[in-house]
C-alpha cells in the first residue's frame, strides 16, 4: 500500500496488524511503520504518540523515527536528542541505521537541516 502511495490503505493494514497480531515484535514493527505513514500524512502528534509506546527490540528505530518527526516539525534540538538516544541504543553497531544516524547528527550539529531530511522525502 505504501509503495502504491495509498497511505490510507497502508494505515488501515498496519492498524489491523497492530490490533490482531499475537507477536510483540510484529506489533512493534507495525507500530513503527504506522508512525512513519502518519508522519508522511503530517500527523505528527499521532506519530509521536505511537512512538512513545513499547518499542521492544526496536527501541533505536523508534527513537530515530521520533527524531524524524521532530525534524519535520523543525524542532531540531529535540530531533538531535532523539537521534543521539537512538545512536546510544545501537551502541557499536556498524550497520546502515548507525551510519544514517551519524549523518543526521553531523548535519544537525552543523545547523543544516535541509541535508538531513529534505521536505520532498516521504
Amino acid at each position: 500500500d505504501v509503495e502504491a502511495n495509498d497511505l490510507v490503505a497502508a494505515n488501515q493494514s498496519l492498524e489491523w496488524v497492530r490490533d490482531n497480531s499475537n507477536n510483540a515484535d510484529i506489533k512493534a514493527l507495525a507500530t513503527l511503520r504506522l508512525a512513519r505513514v502518519l508522519l508522511s500524512q503530517g500527523e505528527h502528534d499521532k506519530a509521536l504518540g505511537l512512538l512513545n509506546g513499547n518499542a521492544g527490540a526496536f527501541a533505536a528505530l523508534y527513537e530515530q523515527a521520533k527524531g524524524d518527526v521532530y525534524l519535520d516539525q523543525q524542532k531540531n534540538d529535540q530531533a538531535l536528542l532523539a537521534y543521539r538516544k537512538a545512536q546510544g541504543l545501537l551502541g557499536d553497531t556498524q550497520g546502515a541505521t548507525s551510519q544514517l544516524l551519524d549523518i543526521k547528527i553531523r548535519f544537525l550539529d552543523a545547523g543544516d537541516q535541509s541535508k538531513v531530511f529534505p521536505k520532498s522525502a516521504p
